[in-house]
């Protein structure tokens, strides 16, 4: 917002178009590796970067929401120092595809530098910062200081993991970098504080003679110029082609998107690029899109005096984070994107296939999540971890700092034995378990109208949540227990005809494991590693499943408004249901334990 109160000393033409690009700017890729290649279907995608303005104070009038200065105001009128409301701009960030923010700096010290330093050790699940350098709005801005600037940012803040890398170098953004001085005093700073190149400097300009000096050219302000900025875009994208052709180098095309622009009120005149409803942003983006960038930088997240904001507003709602979720998944090369590649890499790897169209067979999780939510858990970076609930499951990043690679670094929960104690796991100790009473939810079919379906309640009778109920090895025997809806056991001959029998005796929680459910543990088909569809073993049943918690057992369930006779075993993390009735690849599925258990814990969501 301070930086309005600069007067450009160049020519009408240039000031107008620098002036109001102010708009798109987001910039970078961090270091990708084959788990984000592999993520989205085999292409490394660039960077998502949105600009962000951490100055909204309310101890400073000047700083603060107003009326009369805004064009439109927040959802919800916060404070920059709120850093709990930072960390859900962030989770909201990281669901519509954006994998970073680069935050406005102007100083090493101060509330901005403050703000910065928490936002950057508070980052999670592949979430990152950069530092945008404010050039106009640091206290001092020879080429001395800002030397020493750069520097520090180099010492203290591009060795930290959660900075935004873009082909494993660290990314600097710059705001009027010819605010300082000349081209060839940014050569001198450079050889000063990377000589190496061993960063990457990407700076907001229209002319590629920069990038002499500079690795990247971002546009804050994105194509605000042009209604169709298509051929602009590319334009750019051809020259700064030539450029790295002629000089050897490395060099960056970061394209810039921005859904509109309004000042009027903050400035006189002011200018204005009308939003139309979101389809300027749209436009924005296939630009950006088709002009091939390797990055591509949002102006903005939350300048909200120059009316450029992305972030959930009132007069928009969450309209521009939906098209950003779209943009950012087309961009990236698939079309689904759930915002963190830890999680679409585990989506991926056997829900893309099915999603593609590549074989017809039950989902593992669902084709999307349907809510983020950040929830209590003590061992959570400040107490809470990110959660991503699907139909059939949740997936949840307790460790963001953990090893990315490793098998658990992203789990799914014991819903089902949640479910059945009627206690929350809000830690790993269990005594820190908060007591919430057992799921009175169907288990099976239908959430509603399903009336002889055992709940998770009744189930718990007969399931091992505390080392009991353990069963006798049956292995072979064919399967007549059946189950009523209060959790009644018995056993019904008719059941024969369905030759379901137990194929294998799990030890450690003491349960045979039904035929069918076996099978579909063994079998193998399409699935998504290393950026490429192959055939293999399609699930790691402990991983999704979890152990058994109880035997299988025939129960009456409403489906789609129909009763079918369902064999029910509970496991874990998931309920498992063979159906005979159904089409082949469809017999064997897991119930919707995701929406079950949302419902159970969250009652009153819709």
């Amino acid at each position: 917002m301070a930086r309005n109160l600069i007067r450009f000393s160049l020519s009408p033409r240039l000031m107008g178009l620098l002036l109001v690009e102010l708009l798109v700017l987001t910039l970078l890729t961090f270091g990708q590796d084959a788990n984000l290649a592999q993520a989205y279907g085999g292409r490394t995608p660039g960077a998502v970067v949105a600009f962000y303005y951490p100055w909204y104070d309310s101890r400073d009038p000047g700083s603060f929401w107003d009326r009369n200065k805004m064009s439109s105001l927040p959802s919800t009128q916060y404070q920059s120092s709120d850093l709990n409301f930072v960390r859900g701009q962030m989770d909201q960030a990281r669901n519509a595809g954006i994998d970073a923010f680069a935050v406005s700096w102007n100083g090493s010290t101060g509330d901005w530098a403050n703000r910065f330093n928490s936002m950057l050790n508070m980052a999670s699940g592949g979430f990152t910062i950069a530092v945008h350098y404010e050039t106009t709005l640091v206290a001092n801005n020879s080429v001395e200081n800002t030397i020493t600037n750069l520097r520090f940012i180099r010492d203290n803040y591009s060795t930290n993991p959660k900075y935004l890398r873009y082909e494993g170098k660290p990314v600097i953004f710059f705001w009027r970098a010819e605010a300082v001085t000349s081209i060839s005093n940014w050569q001198n700073i450079r050889n000063q504080v990377d000589p190496n190149h061993e960063q990457i400097w990407s700076i907001d300009s229209i002319d590629t003679n920069v990038l002499q000096v500079f690795d990247s050219m971002h546009l804050f302000s994105g194509g605000k110029w042009d209604n169709n900025p298509v051929a602009k875009y590319q334009q750019f994208r051809n020259d700064i082609n030539k450029v790295q052709a002629s000089t050897g180098r490395r060099k960056l095309w970061t394209a810039g998107v921005t859904p509109g622009y309004d000042d009027r009120k903050f400035r006189s005149p002011g200018e204005f690029r009308d939003r139309e409803g979101g389809s300027y942003y749209q436009r924005s983006w296939a630009a950006a899109i088709g002009s091939n960038a390797d990055m591509v930088t949002i102006s903005t997240w939350n300048e909200w005096y120059e009316g450029s904001s992305i972030e959930s507003g009132e007069a928009w709602g969450n309209l521009y984070l939906d098209l950003t979720k779209q943009a950012t998944a087309q961009y990236k090369g698939t079309n689904k994107s759930f915002g963190e590649a830890s999680i679409m890499k585990v989506w991926s790897r056997t829900d893309l296939p099915v999603d593609s169209g590549a074989i017809a067979r039950t989902w593992l999780w669902g084709p999307e999540n349907f809510a983020v939510v950040r929830e209590k858990y003590n061992e959570g970076p400040g107490g809470s971890r990110l959660v991503y609930y699907f139909d059939k499951s949740r997936m949840e990043i307790t460790r963001p700092t953990g090893d990315v690679n490793g098998q658990w670094f992203v789990t799914n929960g014991l819903l089902v034995r949640e479910m059945m104690r009627g206690k929350i796991a809000v830690g790993d100790d269990p005594n820190s378990d908060e007591n919430k009473g057992a799921a009175s939810v169907p288990v099976a079919g239908d959430l509603s109208n399903n009336p002889n379906s055992p709940t998770f309640a009744s189930m718990s009778k007969v399931a091992s949540l505390a080392g009991d109920n353990r069963a006798a090895t049956r292995t072979g025997q064919v399967i007549l227990d059946t189950m009523s809806s209060n959790g009644q056991v018995g056993q019904n001959a008719g059941y024969n005809q369905y030759k379901a029998s137990y194929a294998s005796y799990e030890n450690t929680l003491g349960h045979n494991i039904a035929q069918p459910f076996w099978s579909f543990f063994q079998q193998s088909g399409p699935i998504r590693e290393n950026g490429s569809t192959v055939n293999g073993n399609v699930i790691d049943w402990v991983f999704a499943m979890g152990y058994p918690i109880s035997e299988a057992y025939w129960c009456k369930v409403t489906v789609g408004g129909q009763e079918k006779d369902v064999l029910v075993q509970a496991f874990e993390r998931r309920i498992m249901t063979y159906t005979p009735s159904n089409g082949a690849g469809f017999q064997v599925e897991m119930g919707n334990v995701g929406k079950q258990y949302y419902l159970w814990r969250y009652p009153t969501a819709k």
